[in-house]
């Protein structure tokens, strides 16, 4: 071969060598471009992904709140919840603690029966009993009448829903329903001169009914306004019933919803339970009445005043307790467990409250679930009034509303139990200080209102019921 033929050669080969080479480069090039593009996108995806968690961290709250935000315009929504001392719960109130109350007041009958069997008297004396039934008869015509009084309400509701009246018609027979509901039994009350328990049973009849018929009406206007939530699954009216409205008359609960969560089934074993602890939590309460609390009101009005009152604080606690636990637990889930009523909440840890606004909280949740809803949000939404306005209107239309249930029970109108409830609002502002809210004193200084406050209110009606009526302090049973 020539020496230009392989010099043509080598060159050749350069070529190819650098050829080669720029493909290797470029490959590199290419994977490291590669490799940059998705070490980018992991960035990117990580960066994506921290962006989304933070936004989910930060919308998970503002859903709870818009939840709270709806809950406070709207009150609470009705869902499956147990009583607090009921034993398939935890509660903060231990059980060692409920069976050492109950076992005190046990101790405090059986003390008397023993008393009585050994004096040669009757173990357990009825006549109190019958003295403070007489008349329940009426009571018992009276709670059928108002109960009937409802249904017209319905009926216009009826019509309402499907357009056939105007709604002016609606307002003019609520207005004339609740008129005649609290002015007619309150008349008859107080001309026939019932005896206590008929008196108090037409009164919470009258203020249970005319709360249900107020939250029925209030209730469907804002269906028919549409003013009501985006959630709410069910469209006005098909919930508008006799059905439904029956088994709301008899629910164990004040503010009306288009349903209610309901048990699968009934707890015979608990209605029975509920049943006879209900008889014999009333059962105590009256022996604690007749036994302990009737001899000391008698000295209340004759002599040593004071002292008579540090005898009435312990019986008057005793005897509020197994009425709370009574009514508030046994009767209202013996109720409930009836009608497979779900939502269960009629009381919570009011024994833990650090001042009376918690108190009034959380000893009655019923009634200020009712009064939330009813009175209060719509003083705000619809009248504008602000937050400490529209709590001191509900304070006073509370304890007025107190006093006229005490006022038909006794027959008489006194201002002593609504001036104690007034007083409270002092005492709010006064343990509104951290040396109450932040520590147990506060809730030493509410039993120890309770346990004062009580006595007061006792012996006061105790004398002006005697003054009215000296006669039947004597318990002259005829």
């Amino acid at each position: 071969m020539s020496l230009r033929q392989r010099n043509t050669n080598q060159k050749n080969k350069n070529k190819n060598k650098n050829k080669n080479k720029n493909k290797n480069k470029n490959k590199n090039t290419n994977t490291n471009t590669n490799k940059n593009k998705n070490k980018n996108k992991n960035k990117n995806k990580n960066k994506n992904t921290k962006q989304n968690q933070k936004q989910q961290s930060v919308q998970e709250p503002k859903k709870s709140n818009l939840k709270d935000k709806l809950q406070r315009k709207n009150g609470h929504k009705p869902e499956f919840r147990k009583s607090l001392l009921d034993e398939t719960t935890n509660s903060n109130l231990s059980n060692g603690t409920i069976n050492l109350l109950v076992f005190i007041l046990c101790i405090l009958c059986c003390d008397k029966m023993i008393t009585n069997y050994y004096q040669n008297q009757p173990i357990v004396d009825w006549s109190f009993l019958g003295y403070l039934l007489k008349g329940e008869e009426w009571a018992i015509l009276w709670s059928a009448i108002m109960m009937l009084w409802t249904f017209p309400l319905f009926f216009i509701e009826k019509l309402l829903s499907k357009k056939k009246i105007p709604a002016w018609i609606g307002h003019i027979y609520y207005t004339f329903f609740t008129a005649s509901l609290f002015s007619v039994p309150t008349f008859f009350v107080f001309y026939q001169k019932y005896r206590p328990i008929p008196g108090a049973s037409v009164s919470m009849q009258m203020a249970v009914f005319s709360m249900k018929m107020h939250s029925f009406y209030f209730t469907n206007r804002k269906f028919r306004n549409k003013q009501l939530d985006q959630d709410k699954k069910l469209e006005y009216p098909k919930h508008i019933t006799l059905k439904h409205f029956v088994y709301f008359l008899f629910s164990p609960t004040l503010v009306y919803e288009p349903r209610y969560p309901m048990d699968q089934k009934r707890n015979w074993l608990k209605i029975i339970k509920y049943f006879i602890l209900m008889w014999i939590s009333f059962f105590v309460a009256y022996m604690d009445i007749n036994y302990l609390i009737v001899p000391i009101l008698r000295q209340t009005l004759t002599f040593n005043f004071f002292r008579a009152l540090l005898k009435l604080a312990a019986p008057a606690i005793f005897c509020w307790f197994a009425l709370f636990f009574g009514v508030f637990h046994c009767f209202l889930n013996f109720i409930a467990e009836i009608l497979r009523f779900g939502d269960r909440k009629f009381y919570s840890d009011w024994w833990n409250a650090k001042n009376f606004q918690e108190w009034w909280s959380k000893w009655n949740y019923p009634v200020h679930e009712w009064f939330f809803r009813s009175i209060y949000i719509r003083l705000m939404n619809d009248f504008h009034i602000p937050k400490i306005g529209a709590m001191l209107i509900v304070f006073l239309i509370t304890a007025v509303w107190h006093e006229l249930v005490v006022s038909m029970s006794f027959g008489l109108v006194r201002p002593w139990l609504a001036g104690m409830i007034i007083l409270q609002l002092l005492i709010i502002l006064f343990t509104s200080f951290p040396i109450f809210s932040e520590s147990r004193l506060g809730n030493v200084f509410i039993w120890f209102c309770l346990s004062v406050g009580q006595p007061i209110v006792w012996s006061a009606y105790a004398w002006s019921y005697y003054s009215k009526y000296p006669y039947k302090m004597e318990f002259n049973h005829s």
